[in-house]
């Protein structure tokens, strides 16, 4: 497996919305294809580059959000909150913060 296709999400980013395709490349993003492709058309582009076709109608595509500003272990309130570098990480992934 080379990636994800995604097909027929709407992609969000800070200036649009729109409903398109979304091939990944790895971890990154290789292209975007308008909505209007056939289901023949996208078979093929996802067996070219050996994704996964993944269908994506009704859902949304978001960029992951940053936290820029992360307290793993911190003291308050004369105790040390549970999380630390590996749970606090797993956690934020699992919420779409990369």
């Amino acid at each position: 497996m080379n990636g994800y296709l995604i097909t027929g999400a709407i992609l969000t980013d800070a200036d649009s919305q729109r409903r398109a395709s979304l091939r990944t490349e790895g971890e990154r993003i290789a292209e975007i294809h308008p909505a209007d492709l056939s289901a023949a058309d996208l078979a093929d582009l996802a067996a070219r580059h050996g994704c996964t076709l993944v269908d994506g109608a009704g859902r949304w595509l978001l960029p992951g959000g940053v936290d820029p500003h992360v307290h793993f272990a911190l003291p308050a309130g004369g105790t040390t909150t549970v999380d630390d570098f590996a749970s606090g990480t797993e956690s934020a992934l699992a919420g779409g913060t990369t």
